[in-house]
C-alpha cells in the first residue's frame, strides 16, 4: 500500500535508517554536542592549515555515517573568511583486503576529479616552467616515470586518457609507454607509489610554494572492517593512510569512523598500528541521547523543511505531529539504547504502520496515541531485538 505522507503533514519519511547522501544529507537533528565539536575541528583545520587525524569511535547507529555524509557537503564545511578550494571525500573501508590499497587510491583520484587534477598540475607547470616543474614532481615522487606522467597530465596537448589509465594502474602497452617516454607501468599494489602520486597531486593543488591554498577532508567509514583483514593486508592500508598523512603536514583532515563490537575494548594501536594511531589529533565519541534529547531529536526531524509539508501549528496540532507528545515521550523512554538509528527504527515503524493502517486518515486527521502504540509494541520490541542481534 502506497503511503500518503501528506496525511502526517510530511513530504516523505523523516525516519530513514540509512544515512542519506546528497540533498537530504542537509538534515541535522539535535546531536548538538557532536555538531559543535566537528565544526570546531573543521574551523581549526581551515585556519591553522595543520594536518589532522580524527578517530571517531562511537556505537553502531550513533550517527557517524550521517556526520560523514553531512560534512562532505561543501556548504557545511566552508567557513568565512576562508576562500581557498575545498574537497570533501566520503569513502568506506574496502571490503576486499587484496584490493584495498588500489581501491582506496582509485577512489580518491576519482573524487578529486581529473579535471581539477589537470588544472592544479597545469598551474604548477605554468608557474615554474617545464624543467623546474618536472624537477618539482620528481622531488616529491623520487621516481622519474611517475614524475613525468604527473607533469604530462598538466599538458593540454597530451592524451589525458592514457595518462589517467597509467595513474590508476590499468597498465599501458609497450608502444603507449614509449609514446609517453616512460619505461614501465606502476607496480600492482605498491602503496608507496600510490602515496607518491597522491602527494604530487595534492602538493600541486597547494601550489608550488607549499603554503596551503585549500583543504582536503577525507572521511573513511567502517574502519572496524580492518579487523577482518589479515595483519599484513591491514598494515598495507593503514600504512598508506599513515604515509599520506606524513606526506601532507598541511592541508589534510582524515576522519576514521570506527564502530566497536559489543563489549570491545578498543585498542587503536592494535587496529591502525602504532605509527598511525600516534598521529591522532582528536578522538570523538558520539554519546546516546537521554530522553529529553531524544524528544528534541524527533521534533527536529519532523519539523525540518526537508520533511515537513505543513506546519502542524496552523491546524492547532503539536509540533510532534503525528505523534501525541506524551505518547512520544513514553515511546522514547522505552528505547533501551537511544541512538539515532534505534529512534528512527522505532518512530519510523510506528509512523508507517499508522499511515498504512488508517490510524491517520487525512491531513492532520488522527494521531499516534497510547492505545495504538500499545497495540504495536510487541512488533517494536521484536524490531529492537533483531537490531541488537545484528550489533552483536
Amino acid at each position: 500500500m502506497e503511503i500518503n505522507w501528506a496525511f502526517a503533514l510530511l513530504k516523505s519519511d523523516a525516519f530513514l535508517i540509512e544515512a542519506p547522501y546528497g540533498a537530504q544529507a542537509t538534515v541535522w537533528a539535535n546531536m548538538e554536542k557532536a555538531r559543535r565539536r566537528l565544526e570546531q575541528i573543521i574551523s581549526t583545520s581551515l585556519f591553522s592549515g595543520v594536518t589532522q587525524v580524527i578517530f571517531n569511535r562511537s556505537a553502531w547507529g550513533a550517527g557517524k555515517t550521517h556526520a560523514a555524509r553531512y560534512f562532505t557537503r561543501q556548504d557545511h564545511v566552508r567557513v568565512a573568511p576562508f576562500d581557498g578550494w575545498i574537497k570533501c571525500i566520503y569513502t568506506r573501508t574496502p571490503k576486499e583486503p587484496d584490493q584495498a590499497v588500489q581501491f582506496f587510491y582509485g577512489q580518491i583520484l576519482e573524487e578529486l576529479r581529473w579535471q581539477s587534477i589537470r588544472e592544479w598540475i597545469g598551474e604548477v607547470n605554468k608557474e615554474l616552467g617545464d624543467d623546474e616543474a618536472l624537477e618539482f614532481f620528481f622531488s616529491i615522487t623520487r621516481d622519474s616515470d611517475l614524475a613525468r606522467i604527473v607533469w604530462l597530465l598538466g599538458k593540454p596537448d597530451y592524451k589525458a586518457l592514457f595518462l589517467q589509465k597509467y595513474l590508476v594502474g590499468a597498465g599501458l602497452t609497450s608502444k603507449q609507454l614509449d609514446d609517453l617516454r616512460v619505461a614501465k607501468n606502476m607496480r600492482p599494489r605498491d602503496a608507496r607509489q600510490r602515496v607518491a602520486v597522491l602527494e604530487a597531486i595534492l602538493k600541486a593543488a597547494m601550489g608550488s610554494k607549499g603554503e596551503p591554498t585549500g583543504r582536503l577532508f577525507i572521511w573513511v567509514d567502517e574502519t572496524e572492517d580492518l579487523n577482518l583483514y589479515q595483519r599484513g593486508r591491514q598494515r598495507l592500508l593503514t600504512g598508506l593512510w599513515r604515509d599520506l598523512v606524513d606526506s601532507m603536514p598541511r592541508g589534510l583532515t582524515l576522519f576514521l569512523n570506527y564502530t566497536p563490537a559489543a563489549g570491545e575494548r578498543v585498542d587503536a594501536r592494535g587496529i591502525f598500528g602504532e605509527a598511525l594511531a600516534s598521529r591522532f589529533t582528536d578522538t570523538l565519541s558520539f554519546e546516546q541521547f537521554d530522553e529529553e534529547e531524544s524528544f528534541i531529536y524527533v521534533s527536529d526531524l519532523l519539523n525540518c523543511p526537508t520533511y515537513r509539508e505543513k506546519d502542524p501549528g496552523s491546524l492547532g496540532l503539536p509540533a510532534t505531529y503525528p505523534f501525541h507528545p506524551e505518547t512520544l515521550k513514553w515511546v522514547l523512554s522505552k528505547v533501551p539504547v537511544r541512538t539515532p538509528r534505534n529512534i528512527n527504527l522505532v518512530c519510523g515503524h510506528l509512523l508507517r504502520s499508522a499511515l498504512q493502517e488508517g490510524v491517520i486518515q487525512g491531513m492532520g486527521k488522527g494521531t499516534i496515541g497510547m492505545n495504538y502504540v500499545e497495540q504495536k509494541w510487541t512488533e517494536v520490541e521484536q524490531l529492537l531485538s533483531r537490531e541488537s542481534v545484528l550489533v552483536e
